[in-house]
């Protein structure tokens, strides 16, 4: 149960961080008036990957009600979600330092970041699709 309780704390923390970025990015690409692909991608990446972990909080509130609901399930979610958290933070971090800059400077520093970024939206996307395939598993 306790594990499960640090799972939702994770997740609240994960979507929380979301939804900042997500806000930093749309700023960045209304500022910009013909923002790269990436900047929108990333966008929409943390998008979906914040709604996945709405749904994650979900569960796991299930499971506090059914505590015969797989611990299996909520062990390798919080592995999944320790990682998560890391990589929006980082997402996070160059975003803010990103928005943060005058708007000519920017793009010179989205330049330095870009490749970095594309990484973390790969891996954030395979997060998404592996707690995905997590739920769907369990029927959740």
């Amino acid at each position: 149960m306790a594990e499960i309780l640090g799972i939702v704390a994770g997740v609240t923390g994960i979507v929380d961080v979301g939804i900042r970025v997500s806000g930093r990015l749309h700023k960045i690409a209304k500022v910009w008036k013909h923002a790269p692909d990436e900047i929108l991608a990333l966008s929409r990446e943390v998008s979906d990957f914040t709604a996945v972990m709405h749904s994650v909080e979900d569960a796991c509130r299930s499971i506090q009600l059914a505590p015969s609901a797989s611990t299996r399930l909520a062990s390798t979610l919080g592995d999944n979600i320790m990682k998560a958290a890391e990589l929006i933070r980082d997402i996070d971090d160059a975003i803010q330092e990103l928005a943060s800059l005058p708007k000519l400077k920017q793009r010179s520093k989205w330049l330095s970041l870009r490749t970095t970024l594309e990484q973390k939206i790969k891996a954030l996307h395979g997060f998404r699709v592996h707690v995905g395939h997590l739920l769907r598993a369990q029927g959740m």
